[in-house]
């Protein structure tokens, strides 16, 4: 609510996304459904507001909604959905939106955008399964509790006893100075932070994922433990930096009767890792493996509430306590062809990041496809590419590292080594040597005297600026 009132326009935690529709679908029909939807789940009728001093929930009885529909040719497919992507006013009910694309001689397609505020991935689900349910005709069983009641529970003396403790494991955990991750950005970091960004995805080889998965069955680590270590390490090496902190949302539906519940139950953690050059990589890995534990154990204090008790300095550039965050989606279900994925052109497809540096990772099996979604107010594309190398040259060394130590892991591959140490450093130059170094300066001189032969900050000095300068000091000499 508070970041969206700083920027009243940003469409930073909208939540869009497309359903395809049958042939012969009935507009008013879907319609009504969404309408049976909307008075299921309160969240859908839901606005903010402040009530004295604080922003609070609003729920109405009834809110009103259509359904825009129009028809467009298939070029017009991109440019209609960015359209459809408006900001949202919180204190308008419903914080939801629906439309119908149809191409001309083709596909029909339902778009659907909600604002964060009540909405998660999950609920994304829910409303898919529930709409098609009801629009085949089928019945939903009736909610047991609303999205209010797991607020007023969150909020509640018991509850907030309860987790008395794992407010002490993470101030314990977050105590002295937090490491601000520097890694090395292409642009000056802007003052206000920036949601700029661009997506971009890659294939790990069969081999890749199975070193990857490997590591997981060898140390007794999750998938999730075993791609975070990999991208902690990666981190470690871009910065120079041992204490790294990733966030990580968390589904927060730790009970039977929130499943189908619509509304924003994810958590974030903090997980603190310390990348010590001098621990063997079995070490490290042990490391990482209980911090993780310990942090899914104490799930349920809200990151919100840790912002607050932690001393941080606050700084409208980045996010408070860290700048990255990592995510892993299970999609062992898939069953395309992940081969005809051309790593060799990557593409970077637009939009939002609302990171310095996200990595998303997916399980489809045999192999698993990462993306990174960074801010490009702060990267080039071609930076994340050599990201992307520099993740796939630690996983091949993580084959045979286990006794090594970290120290020992090298992110640049031997064609960079070779350009970084010796191509670049390859500057011997033949010349006269009956000639003095000054004395080809001033031939220089002579045949580009206005060319830029110095630059310091905003001030720039030609040849022959620069020579007038260094008579005077010569002469003053």
């Amino acid at each position: 609510y508070l970041l969206q009132q700083m920027e009243l326009a940003s469409t930073t935690y909208n939540m869009p996304y497309i359903i395809s529709l049958v042939e012969g679908f009935d507009k008013l029909k879907i319609e009504e459904v969404f309408r049976q939807l909307i008075l299921r789940h309160e969240s859908f009728r839901t606005s903010f507001v402040i009530y004295g001093e604080d922003p609070v929930q609003l729920i109405h009885d009834q809110v009103s909604f259509t359904i825009e529909e129009e028809t467009i040719t298939k070029e017009d497919l991109e440019y209609k959905r960015d359209q459809f992507i408006q900001c949202f006013d919180l204190s308008q009910a419903p914080l939801l939106r629906v439309s119908i694309l149809n191409i001309k001689g083709g596909s029909s397609f339902l778009l659907i955008d909600m604002h964060h505020i009540i909405s998660d991935g999950v609920s994304h689900g829910i409303l898919e399964r529930e709409f098609r349910q009801l629009y085949s005709g089928e019945k939903l069983p009736s909610l047991k509790i609303q999205y209010k009641d797991y607020s007023e529970w969150q909020n509640s003396k018991e509850q907030q006893e309860e987790i008395k403790g794992q407010e002490s494991y993470w101030l314990n955990q977050l105590e002295g100075e937090l490491p601000v991750l520097d890694l090395p950005i292409d642009y000056v970091r802007p003052v206000i932070q920036s949601h700029e960004g661009a997506t971009v995805s890659f294939v790990l080889s069969k081999e890749e994922t199975g070193v990857i998965k490997s590591l997981a069955e060898e140390n007794g680590l999750t998938l999730y433990m075993s791609v975070l270590s990999v991208f902690t390490i990666l981190l470690s090496k871009l910065s120079g930096q041992e204490d790294i902190i990733i966030g990580s949302p968390i589904a927060g539906r730790n009970h039977v009767d929130l499943e189908d519940i619509v509304g924003m139950f994810v958590n974030t953690l903090a997980i603190r890792n310390e990348v010590q050059g001098g621990d063997t990589l079995e070490v490290f890995l042990e490391k990482l493996k209980q911090t993780t534990i310990d942090a899914f154990d104490n799930q349920d204090y809200q990151f919100e509430d840790l912002v607050e008790k932690v001393s941080v300095n606050r700084d409208i550039s980045r996010n408070p306590i860290f700048d990255v965050m990592f995510n892993l989606l299970n999609q062992g279900d898939y069953e395309g062809d992940l081969s005809t994925f051309n790593n060799k052109r990557l593409v970077h497809t637009p939009g939002i990041s609302k990171f310095d540096l996200s990595l998303t990772a997916s399980d489809y099996g045999e192999q698993l496809m990462l993306s990174f979604e960074y801010c490009s107010d702060l990267f080039k594309s071609e930076t994340i590419d050599r990201f992307i190398n520099y993740f796939k040259q630690i996983v091949y060394q993580l084959r045979d590292t286990h006794d090594e130590k970290l120290s020992m892991i090298e992110i640049i591959t031997k064609e960079e080594k070779q350009q970084l140490l010796y191509e670049f450093n390859d500057t011997q130059k033949d010349y006269p040597k009956e000639k003095t170094i000054h004395g080809l300066f001033e031939e220089q001189v002579e045949k580009t005297p206005n060319r830029i032969a110095l630059v310091k900050g905003g001030e720039c000095l030609t040849y022959q600026e620069l020579n007038h300068r260094a008579n005077q000091l010569a002469h003053y000499l």
